[in-house]
Formats: C-alpha cells, structure tokens, sequence
C-alpha cells in the first residue's frame, strides 16, 4: 500500500480568508494509485478521485530485424545530433509588448492615444495601508522552516497599489485585468482602492475591462462624460 501511495503537501497558500490552509506537517492529503494504475483514490474513505479512460491498446505490428549486410554498415556510420531548443516565445512576447506588462495594456494605450485622451501609464501610486508595528506576540510560518518564527515588534509593510491607466485631472482611472492567475490578490487590493476614493473624497470613474471590446467601450464611455 506504501508503495502506490502518494503524498501531497501543501506548505504555503497566500490566502487564507476563504478556507485554504497548508497541510499539517504530519498529516498530508494521501492517494493511493488503483491496481490497473490508471486512476487514484483517497486513503480515507476509498473514494475514486476522476474516472480513468479506457483504451483499447491495438496489437503491434511485428518489426522485421533481420536487415541485410550492407545496410547495417551504413547504419554504423550514421551520427544522430539532437536539437537544441530554444525558448523565443516567452522572449518574444515580452518584446513586443514593450513596456506594457501584457498585449491587453498595449492595446489600450494605443487606443488611447489614437482617441487623443491624455494618460498616464503607472505614473500614480496609492498607499492604501499605511506600514505599522505589532507589539503583541506575533508567531508567523515561513515555507523553508519547520518552526514559526518571532515577528513581534517587526515593521508590517504597507499595502500600495498603482493603477494602469490614470487622467492626468484624476477624473477617471482604467485597471486592465486579463487572466492572470499570480493576481490571486487583486480583489482585496481593489476594494482597499475603492474604501480609500470614498474615505478622501476623491471623485473618479474607475474602469475594470479584460478584453479588447470593453477597452473600447471603456474609451468610448470617458469621451462622452469627460470631453
């Protein structure tokens, strides 16, 4: 049983508020591998994880060995060279977005300046927490640690967030969010962003698009209340 039984550990989740919560250092999340070893159940409770997919592997076809003289010399003399691969796509993308940290952010600046909108890119940064110091007792894991290490007393850094697109009145402000799963943290920090345009006053139309289409209904809809 030890031998078709794999273990999974999850030493680190960044967010805890909706359940998540790494896997106790003696307690991990086991499966065990079923007999034709096509599929997994969990150790507690036998319960199949997915249902394998049956294949009907067909026969092979018997391979001839027996070559002639000859065409075994020249099979001697034959060198095989593997090929080197080489990573351009990732390259290649980020140069032709440029500055811009995804091709949606590109396309939107270019949108904005064909409609003659005056922007700044990145050009203002929020401080939506300011950093403090917590006096209590503060015991915090770390992912290289068995231990939990002492953070009392330690500086907390603040949380910051700096919009895409911004006017330079600060009358509106447009975030363009595609799919990226590293922003597992965006919604937190957009409404710390929200909370703090309503705690100062400040009065701007804020834009969320995540295609080309809402790019330019976004556009479309800051031409017809701001110019």
């Amino acid at each position: 049983m030890i031998r078709k039984m794999s273990e999974l550990h999850v030493r680190k989740v960044r967010e805890v508020e909706t359940g998540g919560q790494p896997t106790p250092l003696e307690d991990p999340y086991c499966i065990v591998m079923n007999l034709s070893h096509t599929g997994f159940t969990t150790r507690i409770g036998q319960r199949a994880l997915f249902q394998p997919i049956r294949e009907k592997i067909e026969k092979p076809m018997p391979i001839n060995f027996s070559f002639p003289l000859e065409s075994q010399k020249r099979r001697r003399n034959f060198t095989y060279v593997r090929k080197k691969r080489t990573r351009t796509r990732k390259s290649s993308k980020k140069k032709s977005n440029g500055k811009f940290a995804s091709s949606l952010e590109k396309y939107c600046s270019e949108q904005l300046r064909a409609s003659r909108v005056d922007h700044v890119y990145e050009g203002h940064q929020f401080t939506l927490l300011e950093s403090f110091r917590y006096e209590n007792r503060y015991m915090r894991m770390t992912p290289k640690k068995k231990e939990m290490i002492d953070k009392t007393g330690k500086v907390v850094l603040p949380i910051k967030y700096t919009p895409d697109f911004v006017a330079k009145d600060m009358s509106w402000i447009i975030e363009t969010k595609g799919f990226l799963p590293s922003h597992h943290d965006f919604n937190m920090r957009w409404k710390l962003f929200l909370n703090y345009l309503v705690e100062n006053e400040i009065d701007c139309d804020v834009y969320i698009p995540r295609n080309r289409g809402q790019v330019d209904q976004a556009i479309q809809d800051i031409l017809k209340n701001h110019y």
